[in-house]
């Protein structure tokens, strides 16, 4: 019996996933797949490239161990099996779980653990999608088709489910809502005190019903506390959300990535400088280059990129005057050596005195840098020591 018809007989028991809505809600490009032998995949893309697993619950960290090894026992070829298996001539397979209690950060540092331990040419070919009742997370991030099943598995909640769970459901992350979570977020990263709603609304740029909408939605959540006085701020790093937000980080963030069409070796440091020099004065530079200046003991060799953000829609004048062989990337191409964000806010009040060689991105914006280039270590440790640094100066 495979997951989906486990899950629509257990569904008494867990009312709160609908199995069947997500089979529909995928329909358009997976299609239901019976394979023979130790293939267990649920579903098979209609051009035959991916496929995903569907696992209905997970009652431990040992069932994500299992599912993954699995998966990728199924992607090796084996000799009297190469004619048949479909396995080895996928190019991913995708596990889509729901995680019950199971932390969505734990879930993500386990299937890393897993990735870690396998042969080198299948991690690239192996991704997760796991759902909780606190969000989504993927592995890896900001991948399109990856969001998209996080979305649709979303949506396969029970809308009669727990409050928070049909909260979850109709939350829609658009700009404006994320303007106001980074407001949030920079806040408790400075560890202010929860901000009055006046002055959310001030710096995030949004309306009031907006500003009030999204606090309810994450105090639903039980990410964000108020006071009764109109005040609002993030009880610890909201990961739940968090882990939508890197889904959707490229849109919301309006994200363009840039390479070096010149064929010459990319040169971080080097554009480091020129950007510095050369770039409009609404332009700060984020990244790993802002993390050393707000923690100089951050833990990482060389400058693999340069991030930036920016006050202006349209980048494409000022990129070129750094250097001319700049070109957007192509979804292909994985190594940009500038990724430029737009911002919509205003930029946070900074502690006068501060003497940086360039414009600092906020540290939310430097944050979301970390995780787009996988150094989850590094941003974990960059939350602790910032929040530990703005503590003693408290």
């Amino acid at each position: 019996m495979d997951d989906i018809s486990r899950a629509l007989l257990d569904q008494r028991r867990n009312p709160s996933v609908r199995p069947g809505a997500f089979a529909s809600a995928v329909s358009e490009h997976y299609e239901p797949f019976r394979g023979e032998g130790n293939e267990s995949y649920d579903f098979l893309s209609r051009d035959k490239q991916q496929a995903l697993e569907f696992k209905f619950a997970f009652h431990g960290v040992r069932d994500l161990h299992a599912a993954a090894i699995q998966l990728a026992l199924q992607l090796t070829p084996r000799p009297e099996l190469w004619e048949t298996s479909l396995g080895p001539r996928l190019r991913r397979v995708i596990l889509v779980a729901y995680v019950g209690r199971i932390s969505l950060g734990r879930i993500e540092e386990e299937w890393k653990r897993v990735l870690d331990a396998l042969r080198p040419d299948l991690p690239q070919r192996l991704a997760l999608v796991a759902v909780a009742a606190e969000g989504a997370v993927t592995v890896p991030p900001h991948d399109r088709e990856l969001g998209w099943l996080a979305q649709c598995a979303l949506a396969s909640l029970n809308p009669d489910a727990q409050t928070k769970r049909r909260a979850l459901q109709t939350m829609t992350w658009t700009e404006k809502a994320f303007d106001v979570w980074m407001v949030l977020l920079d806040a408790w990263l400075g560890r202010e005190a929860p901000l009055l709603m006046s002055e959310i609304a001030r710096r995030s740029r949004c309306s009031t019903p907006t500003v009030a909408a999204t606090v309810r939605h994450l105090e639903d959540r039980n990410e964000v506390s108020r006071t009764s006085a109109r005040r609002a701020g993030l009880r610890s790093l909201p990961r739940g959300s968090l882990g939508e937000i890197l889904v959707l980080a490229d849109h919301l963030r309006g994200t363009v990535r840039y390479v070096d069409g010149s064929g010459r070796r990319p040169d971080p440091e080097d554009l480091l400088q020129r950007v510095g020099t050369k770039a409009p004065a609404s332009v700060a530079v984020g990244g790993v280059a802002a993390a050393r200046q707000y923690v100089p003991a951050f833990d990482l060799n060389g400058l693999p990129r340069v991030d930036v953000t920016t006050l202006e829609q349209d980048a494409s004048s000022w990129v070129a005057r750094l250097d001319p062989a700049l070109r957007p990337a192509t979804h292909q191409e994985r190594s940009p050596v500038l990724v430029v964000h737009h911002r919509r806010r205003a930029a946070p009040d900074e502690p006068s005195g501060r003497r940086e060689p360039y414009p600092l991105a906020s540290p939310a914006e430097v944050l979301l840098d970390l995780y787009d280039l996988r150094l989850t270590e590094q941003a974990d440790d960059f939350v602790q020591t910032l929040r530990r640094k703005r503590d003693d100066h408290v």
